[in-house]
């Protein structure tokens, strides 16, 4: 099942970049970046190929993928519901060292 890579990124809480000139598409979600061009069957995650069952195309403007790809990439999983020809993402959360605090305000000390 191939569906629009935006908007699959996008509800895994990822941020989505295009590089038209290399026609790549970079995801990042906490520690975990994916890198896939269009028309190719190889993609990176955190710099290691992997490789994807149908390569990434274009259709009226975005780019569609295969929706297993980035679920499993992310440490989620897809369950295909036959009964209601639904797929079911389930991903775990950001941790905390995935997204850390922002650190505190420097103190001011007091002129003498």
């Amino acid at each position: 099942m191939l569906l629009p890579m935006r908007d699959v990124f996008e509800a895994l809480q990822s941020e989505v970049k295009w590089f038209g000139s290399e026609q790549k598409v970079m995801a990042v979600r906490g520690q975990t970046t994916i890198e896939l061009w269009i028309g190719r069957t190889s993609a990176n995650v955190n710099g290691r190929p992997m490789q994807l069952p149908v390569a990434p195309m274009m259709f009226n403007g975005s780019t569609y993928v295969p929706l297993r790809f980035p679920a499993e990439a992310f440490g989620g999983s897809v369950e295909w519901r036959a009964a209601t020809s639904t797929a079911l993402i389930t991903i775990p959360p950001l941790s905390e060292a995935a997204n850390p605090p922002t650190p505190p305000a420097p103190r001011r000390h007091p002129h003498r």
